[in-house]
């Protein structure tokens, strides 16, 4: 039976993608302080170049501080294990030409679980959260988020990178404590801005259905009836009688604000 061999693919592919979830960067609770750091859910790279002549030595870090880093195009051996979220790379560059010649785990992989948050004292209330994750042969990353509300868009800085271990700096105003995402009510909508937005929904479904009117009679005049120039138009007549319609219309308002037709109130010429 084919059911058997679809529910052991799926089965795999559930498991597979258990073990890439990514982590909720959203809700991150840590003494009691709340922080969300969603918005750098991101492929960050740093570069660092040293001239070694007749070479130049280039040290790349990428890191994603919430969720494993993506394939690069580069050969399977020359980039990092799948789950890695801090991966070291070392590239040897000569008249052009890229060589790689060294390629570590730095945090994350296949049999590491999600990172571990602490929070460090610091001179302002938020506190500077601390994100820890080992990586592979002894290696580790640890991230020091800094609350900064004037850094946004500002890139990580490596502080050092000692005997495994790469100490990370990330000034950014999204390392701020938040308040807890629990007990914060959703604002409710202004009355205005709900009748405004009826109001608004009302119109555009009849300009979509005038414009899929319109568009519907112009094919059908085209192909069945084919038609050609003005007489595309849907019921042409219909739309002739009702300009002139609301012609006669708007001049009799406008006959009756101006009195003009009105029965005589006046003194007439002897």
């Amino acid at each position: 039976m084919r059911i058997i061999p679809l529910l052991s693919t799926l089965a795999v592919i559930l498991i597979g993608c258990h073990t890439v979830v990514a982590l909720d960067c959203k809700k991150i609770s840590v003494k009691e302080k709340y922080y969300d750091i969603s918005l750098l859910d991101s492929v960050t790279t740093i570069a660092q170049n040293e001239t070694t002549d007749p070479t130049i030595t280039q040290v790349t870090y990428r890191i994603n501080p919430c969720a494993p880093l993506e394939p690069t195009k580069d050969k399977e051996r020359d980039q990092c294990v799948k789950g890695t979220q801090v991966c070291h790379t070392t590239t040897n560059f000569k008249d052009d030409e890229p060589r790689i010649t060294r390629v570590i785990n730095l945090a994350g992989g296949a049999n590491v679980s999600e990172p571990l948050f602490t929070l460090e004292s610091s001179e302002n209330e938020n506190g500077n959260l601390i994100w820890s994750l080992p990586g592979s042969e002894g290696h580790s990353t640890n991230i020091t988020f800094i609350c900064d509300k004037k850094a946004d868009g500002e890139k990580p800085s490596v502080k050092s990178y000692e005997q495994g271990i790469l100490l990370l700096e990330w000034k950014s105003p999204h390392a701020c404590s938040i308040t807890d995402p629990s007990k914060s009510k959703p604002e409710e909508p202004k009355k205005e801005e709900s009748s405004k937005s009826g109001w608004s929904i009302f119109f555009t479904v009849i300009f979509c259905l005038l414009f899929l009117y319109f568009v519907v009679g112009l094919i059908y005049n085209y192909l069945v009836n084919h038609e050609t120039g003005i007489y595309l138009i849907p019921h042409l007549h219909f739309w002739r009688s009702f300009i002139e319609v609301a012609k006669d219309l708007g001049y009799q308002l406008y006959n009756k604000c101006m009195g003009i037709g009105r029965g005589g109130h006046g003194y007439s010429a002897v």
